[in-house]
């Protein structure tokens, strides 16, 4: 029996979100040929800054979205396409994650998925990053914050570790059940994300995943 359960966030922590965005902008610069590079750019951030004060990041909304800001004409599924091509999408993968959840996979323990996203997108990552994850062990939510309960209800018999870059979700794991390892991995040149109070102290601190192994193989 799995007695150990690891729970991964994606965005910053299994993928680079920051050269996600920041390559698929410059793609999407060239759909809009007549216009400059640096206002679609500029444009495209502005946008995606707005849809994410309150909802999920949606490719083909996102499409939709810049094309009214921008007065443009572009067919919101090639903007769609851009975000969801696998190529991209794999060479946004960290170079850490593949050895690192290789080394995890050979040990008696559960790998888990437990993240905030649009699920059709984050599945695509998943895809790219290899077949680590069982599909009963993989959650996806528009806010994972309220979904705690439930998740420490499916594992209530494991040792659970949850690895995000959002300290104030590790916050919420930390109220609602002080034995879960809460590990915070703020990775080098990454925009991470606090949004704590200030206080809370995350089990763990880590800038690399490979980090994860004697953290959980030596607990």
């Amino acid at each position: 029996m799995q007695n150990k359960v690891v729970l991964f966030d994606i965005d910053h922590t299994l993928f680079n979100t920051d050269k996600y965005q920041k390559e698929a902008f410059e793609k999407i610069a060239l759909l809009f040929g007549e216009k400059p590079a640096e206002e679609v750019i500029s444009s495209a951030k502005e946008v995606y800054l707005k849809i994410r004060e309150v909802d999920i990041f949606h490719p083909y909304r996102f499409g939709q979205k810049l094309n009214e800001f921008l007065v443009g004409n572009v067919n919101p599924e090639k903007i769609a396409a851009i975000f969801e091509d696998k190529n991209f999408l794999a060479s946004c993968v960290y170079d850490d994650i593949h050895a690192t959840l290789e080394t995890l996979s050979k040990n008696d323990l559960t790998l888990g998925i437990f993240s905030t996203g649009e699920k059709k997108l984050q599945m695509e990552k998943i895809d790219v990053i290899g077949h680590f994850f069982n599909q009963e062990d993989i959650h996806i939510y528009p806010l994972k914050d309220i979904e705690i309960p439930r998740i420490l209800k499916q594992y209530k018999d494991k040792k659970v570790y949850i690895i995000d870059d959002i300290l104030r979700v590790l916050e919420e794991v930390d109220r609602q059940s002080a034995s879960v390892t809460k590990i915070w991995i703020t990775r080098k040149g990454a925009s991470y994300h606090d949004g704590s109070d200030g206080k809370f102290m995350p089990t763990k601190h880590i800038t690399s995943l490979s980090e994860v192994i004697g953290i959980v193989c030596t607990d």
